[in-house]
């Protein structure tokens, strides 16, 4: 799901997420 985040937010945060 880190990839979907990262084109949603742009940001590379959800890795720190999760």
């Amino acid at each position: 799901m880190r990839n979907t985040m990262v084109q949603s937010g742009g940001k590379d945060t959800s890795a720190q997420q999760n």
